[in-house]
């Protein structure tokens, strides 16, 4: 929240300058180390190791957002690409070739861990949730007893509604994917 809060003071009216000068150099500075974690990635994802666990999609997108406030706040044209990659990732462009949405793109998630969608006796999910994504933590038993130990950081997600601790959805986890998806749309 500290993010929204600092991107706040740096928007409004009257701020302190110098106070407004670290806090776009923080921004700046972030988007560009995560740049780093992206163009050493297969796939562009922004994401560090440890950063593959328990609600992975929301980091994902969370650094998303930041290529985006880059770009649209501080004019680093360069960063739009870079948000548009961590959503390729959410939509496919993954080792797994998953859509982390349900109901978007041919292998998309079809069994998230939430009652609605699982106990509605109907056989398609309900479109639009962001799941949880890969967890290399494996913090439940069933996505311990599907996943290998030593499997890379991006692979370790089941589709499997027993998994609560890949395939969970949280509105938290929604928000940011709007927010990116609204600024690529525009």
């Amino acid at each position: 929240m500290g993010g929204f809060g600092a991107l706040s003071y740096v928007l409004g009216a009257g701020g302190d300058s110098d106070i407004i000068k670290r806090l776009e150099d923080a921004f700046i500075n972030e988007a560009y180390r995560l740049k780093e974690l992206a163009d050493n990635c297969g796939y562009g994802a922004a994401m560090g190791e440890f950063e593959y666990c328990w609600g992975s999609n929301m980091n994902l997108l969370k650094h998303g957002m930041i290529f985006a406030i880059a770009d649209r706040c501080f004019g680093k044209r360069e960063f739009r690409r870079y948000a548009q990659a961590q959503a390729d990732v959410l939509f496919g462009v993954n080792a797994l070739g998953i859509s982390y949405v349900t109901g978007i793109g041919g292998n998309c998630c079809k069994y998230p861990h939430l009652r609605p969608a699982y106990a509605d006796g109907v056989e398609e999910c309900i479109p639009g949730m962001v799941c949880g994504g890969p967890n290399r933590n494996l913090d439940d038993s069933e996505a311990k007893c599907i996943i290998k130990p030593g499997t890379p950081p991006m692979k370790c997600f089941a589709d499997n509604v027993g998994c609560y601790s890949l395939n969970e959805v949280a509105i938290y986890w929604n928000s940011p994917a709007v927010f990116l998806l609204a600024y690529l749309s525009l």
